[in-house]
């Protein structure tokens, strides 16, 4: 699917969507926006969009998912942005309303941490809407 200029209109918020799956993935696009420190969306010529794909994947590196060959079949490892460990897509806790995952060691620990402190657990990401 490529993006059009009705729906760049609708990501950066000038144009309201009208259909229901359109805002919900808006809104996931808005959600993900706001993780970022300096987020400046570009409408960009057809032509130059590998270069833009390079510039993002260069970017999300360190929290890729990768699919990976197991004996048993293929499953999808993902980079845990806390502990670095490669960790098995199942095996991730994901936060609602914010949609970050961590490896569930890293959450065990966050959690008993918080506890411990009378605090009620959240998302690790200090910026994070479910913070």
């Amino acid at each position: 699917m490529r993006l059009t200029f009705k729906m760049a209109l609708q990501i950066t918020g000038r144009w309201p969507p009208k259909q229901r799956k359109i805002a919900v993935l808006v809104n996931q696009v808005h959600l993900l926006h706001r993780e970022f420190q300096s987020c400046n969306p570009v409408l960009v010529a057809r032509n130059d969009l590998k270069y833009g794909l390079k510039l993002a994947r260069d970017a999300i590196v360190c929290q890729t998912t990768l699919p990976a060959e197991l004996s048993h079949g293929i499953i999808m490892i993902e980079t845990c942005v806390i502990c670095l460990e490669l960790t098995d897509v199942g095996n991730m806790f994901l936060i609602d309303g914010c949609l970050h995952r961590y490896c569930f060691s890293c959450m065990k620990l966050h959690v008993e941490n918080k506890l411990l402190h009378a605090m009620v657990p959240k998302c690790l990401n200090l910026k994070s809407t479910a913070a």
